[in-house]
């Protein structure tokens, strides 16, 4: 399977994550706005893509998720991100990796 198609598969479970927990993670508000929930899918994608190994290497604020960084997490963290925080970290709790990926 190509790394493209891998990485809108992983897309796809986060935006369905996303849909039902969104409100559990408190960023209900946030995904009103679409910009911010495009943000929040695009961010949720890259941390679930780095923990499985799939394409291409994870940008500071995503790497600091993966590492348990909190500090580093939040001095990366633009104003969506600081939001959605808890959210990245159920996914990575609560997400395993499919065969399909």
């Amino acid at each position: 399977m190509s790394v493209d198609k891998q990485i809108s598969n992983v897309r796809e479970i986060v935006k369905n994550y996303l849909e039902i927990n969104a409100e559990r993670a408190g960023i209900g508000l946030l995904i009103l706005n679409p910009e911010s929930k495009d943000h929040i899918i695009n961010i949720g994608t890259s941390v679930l893509c780095a923990q499985w190994d799939v394409g291409y290497p994870p940008g500071g604020f995503v790497q600091a998720v993966i590492d348990n960084d909190l500090s580093g997490t939040f001095a990366r963290a633009d104003h969506i991100n600081r939001e959605a925080v808890y959210f990245y970290v159920m996914m990575l709790r609560n997400i395993d990796r499919p065969q399909n990926i």
